[in-house]
């Protein structure tokens, strides 16, 4: 069945776009849609949806995957690497792992140095106790 040129309607370009050519739909950032065969465009929750940029992927920016970019690639199918949601961010999941390594590290050095200081006063005062007698 062919199509008759009669039949076609124009549409006017919606808000959601930069700009508008032929059948082309480019999106402003914030916006997505599930492919460039529809012109159904929805807002994004996060700070997670650019067509823009050349490095997003579905429209999706590093680490984002989804409709409306609203997950994490936990599980590496797109980026290649394990990402975490953070507030509002994606971030790298060894990124994630070195701060909470870091943070043990640090709680683990401050209870032995408290310690320490607790043997030295408690070392202190008996040498104090010693001396007064």
């Amino acid at each position: 069945m062919k199509k008759d040129i009669n039949d076609l309607e124009c549409i006017s370009c919606p808000q959601q776009a930069q700009f508008c050519q032929g059948s082309e739909i480019q999106l402003k950032d914030g916006y997505w849609r599930e492919s460039n065969l529809t012109d159904q465009i929805y807002a994004c929750l996060l700070d997670s949806c650019s067509f823009s940029n050349p490095q997003s992927k579905n429209g999706c920016l590093t680490g984002f995957l989804g409709p409306l970019c609203n997950s994490c690639d936990n599980k590496s199918k797109v980026w290649g690497q394990q990402y975490g949601l953070k507030g509002q961010n994606c971030f790298p999941c060894n990124q994630q792992l070195n701060q909470i390594a870091f943070a043990c590290f640090f709680i683990i050095f401050y209870n032995y140095e408290a310690k320490n200081f607790q043997i030295n006063l408690i070392a202190g005062n008996k040498q104090l106790e010693f001396i007064c007698k």
